[in-house]
């Protein structure tokens, strides 16, 4: 409501002076996160429209990363020990560099991209992102995917942005909506697990980071719909989520507010982080789990008691295609790994051929599937 009541050049003297608050800020309209997240990620600007040098995310963990290789490379020419702490610092840092420029990159090949989220967070921790493909203030259907173990911006965020583009496309193509009227947001808003398989983290074996995130995907949702209930508008909100992201989606509805969110989709799901879909904050009616039979070994991997049940078997969801078979992702080799197909719910059909699971997704986004 006080958003709303500013005019466009408090709401622009607001954005200047804190872009890293109002990039963040649930409940503002996404255009103005956007340009406040393009400040704080390039720099802030003057009276006059020009960068001011060393504002940007970019360039202050650029040169803090110089000065400390400065460092390192003095001590070293000295023969002096460099110590853990200070080599863990320098990993961090250019860890959290490669994930500013990877979003750089992602807002910069995919023209209209904006930046709904940017969280540096703690040294340490990943940088936390949302990048949207579509017009989110004005799409009639708005669909936000949250995806799993071992996401962050530098390693997989083209690919979490390629996924967020096939849901638009396939809501477009297959759920005869209005042109123009999709949007999908590459979630990355939370501290994801890092992989196990690559780095021997257990933090994917419990449900701590998808409480935390379960609290920020809430957040996030609720902010786009409180907005355009603001301004009289509808929206047809949908969460498709995918892996460890699905638990932390269906922790996050547990508690959302009535009428947030109309429908949600589990894919890969280690667990619903509920029992019962009628404890979920969404219409049981509008609760979908899309299941591949080969090769996603995910599927209810994690204990009930602390993850919830396997979605595909909980009472009253509705079953969408798990058959991904002509999609481009899709590996039909009954030797490979047990895990092989566990993304492919998101890959375009080869030519000629059909990726039923992304189709059906698509229709829920675009609110034209029936049980």
């Amino acid at each position: 409501v006080w958003w709303a009541l500013l005019s466009e050049s408090e709401r622009e003297a607001l954005i200047n002076k804190d872009p890293e608050k109002y990039g963040n800020l649930n409940g503002i309209d996404m255009a103005s996160r956007a340009k406040a997240n393009e400040l704080a990620l390039n720099g802030h600007l003057d009276a006059a429209g020009n960068r001011i040098p060393g504002t940007g995310l970019i360039e202050k963990t650029q040169n803090e990363l110089d000065e400390l290789n400065q460092e390192i490379e003095r001590a070293r020419e000295k023969g002096q020990w460099i110590s853990l702490d200070v080599l863990d610092k320098q990993k961090n840092l250019q860890n959290r560099l490669a994930d500013l420029n990877a979003i750089s990159e992602q807002l910069g090949s995919n023209p209209g991209a904006t930046l709904l989220v940017l969280e540096p967070g703690e040294l340490g921790e990943n940088v936390r992102a949302a990048i949207a493909i579509g017009d989110v203030d004005n799409a009639q259907h708005v669909a936000t995917f949250v995806p799993g173990m071992g996401s962050n911006c530098r390693d997989n965020g083209r690919l979490n942005v390629e996924f967020a583009k096939n849901l638009q496309w396939a809501a477009d193509t297959y759920g005869s909506p209005t042109d123009g009227s999709v949007a999908a947001i590459a979630w990355m808003g939370y501290e994801a697990p890092a992989d196990i398989t690559k780095t021997g983290d257990l933090s994917v074996m419990s449900t701590d980071k998808a409480e935390a995130g379960a609290e920020k995907l809430n957040g996030f949702v609720t902010g786009i719909h409180a907005w355009r209930s603001e301004r009289g508008m509808d929206v047809h909100q949908s969460v498709i989520s995918h892996s460890y992201g699905s638990t932390t989606a269906g922790i996050a509805m547990r508690d959302i507010g009535e009428g947030v969110v109309d429908d949600l989709v589990y894919t890969g799901s280690p667990g619903a982080g509920v029992s019962s879909v009628g404890t979920l904050g969404v219409d049981p009616d509008h609760t979908w789990v899309s299941a591949i039979p080969l090769h996603d070994d995910v599927q209810g991997m994690g204990p009930d008691w602390t993850f919830g049940r396997d979605p595909k078997e909980l009472e009253g969801i509705g079953h969408l295609s798990g058959d991904a078979t002509g999609g481009d992702g899709y590996n039909s080799d009954p030797n490979a790994g047990t895990f092989a197909n566990h993304s492919a719910y998101f890959y375009r059909a080869k030519e000629g051929q059909h990726n039923y699971s992304l189709e059906d997704i698509g229709k829920v986004i675009a609110d034209t599937k029936e049980r």
